[in-house]
């Protein structure tokens, strides 16, 4: 079921903010990275994730986390990185 206010998909997400140019400047990034992201896939690099939902905050806005590239944590991994 979708919730009211829920952004589903990445073009959703650049719209509401005002396309990809304000979206770069919001990120400080370049306008052609936004192209890009919409071109690999659709998601927005992790690291940008508070500056969006912040944004899509102030305009009582929210989106689906699937459209950012967190990784999942290795389920083997019992945290301890290994040394060399």
């Amino acid at each position: 079921m979708r919730r009211p206010g829920m952004l589903s998909s990445f073009d959703a997400v650049v719209d509401v903010l005002g396309g990809a140019t304000e979206v770069a400047k919001l990120l400080g990034a370049q306008q052609p990275a936004v192209s890009n992201w919409r071109v690999r896939g659709g998601k927005f690099p992790a690291h940008y994730y508070l500056d969006i939902t912040e944004a899509l905050r102030r305009k009582q806005l929210t989106c689906r986390t699937d459209l950012f590239t967190f990784r999942r944590p290795n389920r083997r991994s019992n945290g301890k990185r290994k040394t060399p």
